[in-house]
């Protein structure tokens, strides 16, 4: 993967997975995509992403549960929560499981792109 970003992009519905890809490829970012937890814990392991974009309710395996196992792969990459329900206790868990912030769906891009600078800022798009 790209030295430049390489942003990885977990949620069960496909259409959510392209939509944030294609916001982060035009901000000049590379990605990959998985479509569960799982997947996504393979992806880190194999590939050490420098940023996830992690929704919170997939089939197979949860996102917190998949936070769990990535923050135990590695506990420095932060980890960005996604969910289309604003749910206080699933934040607070999230938060207590090293995830370092949390964004509604439909996205907020503005909201994402402090979030990219924030958490990936030597890369310069």
């Amino acid at each position: 993967m790209s030295d430049q970003g390489y942003i990885l992009v977990v949620d069960d519905l496909a259409d959510v997975r392209e939509v944030l890809a294609t916001f982060l490829k035009i901000k000049g970012y590379a990605t990959q995509k998985a479509e569960n937890g799982r997947k996504a814990v393979e992806l880190v392991r194999a590939q050490r992403p420098n940023l996830v974009f992690l929704d919170t309710r997939m089939p197979d395996m949860g996102g917190l549960e998949a936070l769990d196992k990535i923050k135990e792969i590695d506990n420095s990459l932060p980890v960005i929560m996604m969910s289309g329900i604003d749910d206080e206790p699933t934040v607070q868990k999230a938060q207590e499981k090293g995830a370092k912030g949390f964004i509604l769906k439909p996205f907020d891009f503005p909201a994402i792109e402090v979030l990219l600078k924030q958490y990936i800022p030597e890369v310069s798009p």
